[in-house]
């Protein structure tokens, strides 16, 4: 089974970037995460950049240092409901804050240890944004009659546990309960997941990189030749043989992302998107 990937959650599919953002940290005292773990979680909850628009009304303490992040709030009162509709499906403000509000968290988490402060104003268009990619994907994989099994949300949260670094996926549930998701909210967000697999095998083009390609990226990489001898400089440095699977995955997620990426710009081209954000 394939890893739980950026690209499977925390690009396209926001409850699973919440997820793991979640039991990120709640596991990071007791056990590591894997790196694709550690890499979607700080996707997920790190917004950077997004589309233009109004702030949302709140309020920072003022002065000459970077701003204190508890400070910084959500006036809820003034937000609309829905805060969007798509294709004629709303999305709430329910919806809307309690994926804000955990994202926030993640970024308010970041900034303490980057210094750096939380821009809410693009984290709130962040997350909007993958809200309507993620209502866009439900609709596209009811059009297409996809649907997730309780077998294939089973595998996808054995494979979230063994991210996770925990025993069991009862554990990582109990964990998960802790950063207030239920077991119900948990399988209904991976299902999404699994709509996603889906929706990328359904577009297909999705294809195994031959051995000439996967010796050039590790070049690329590396800057050293797959079928020359390890540097003796580096003699504790990976080799090509080592490396191989995990660049024959990467290369495949890469396929996938553009996969998904060009899906929803063929969704939002043909969608009736209204915004009220």
């Amino acid at each position: 089974m394939r890893p739980t990937t950026p690209v499977r959650l925390s690009a396209l599919a926001l409850a699973g970037a919440l997820i793991l953002g979640g039991c990120s940290d709640s596991s990071s005292d007791t056990a590591p995460t894997g790196d694709n773990a550690g890499t979607t979680a700080t996707e997920g909850s790190s917004a950077t950049a997004g589309p233009g628009g109004d702030p949302v009304d709140g309020s920072v303490e003022s002065g000459d240092s970077a701003p204190d992040q508890a400070s910084v709030t959500l006036d809820t009162e003034d937000l609309p409901d829905p805060v969007a509709e798509v294709n004629g499906e709303q999305i709430s403000k329910d919806a809307f804050l309690t994926a804000f509000e955990t994202q926030r968290d993640g970024a308010r988490q970041q900034a303490e240890m980057s210094g750096m402060p939380v821009d809410e104003t693009a984290l709130r268009d962040d997350v909007l944004d993958l809200l309507v990619d993620s209502e866009l994907l439900e609709q596209e994989s009811e059009r297409l009659g996809l649907t997730a099994t309780e077998q294939e949300i089973d595998a996808e949260l054995e494979t979230l546990a063994g991210q996770a670094g925990t025993p069991s996926t009862d554990e990582l549930l109990a964990l998960l309960a802790e950063q207030g998701f239920d077991e119900e909210a948990v399988r209904e967000e991976l299902g999404r997941v699994v709509l996603v697999d889906k929706l990328v095998e359904e577009r297909g083009g999705i294809e195994e990189p031959d051995e000439q390609e996967l010796k050039d990226y590790y070049e690329e990489l590396t800057g050293q030749s797959a079928d020359e001898e390890q540097a003796t400089s580096d003699p504790g440095a990976p080799g090509y043989d080592e490396l191989r699977d995990m660049l024959a995955d990467q290369l495949v997620q890469e396929q996938e992302f553009a996969s998904l990426t060009a899906l929803l710009e063929e969704l939002r081209q043909d969608a009736d998107i209204v915004t009220h954000l």
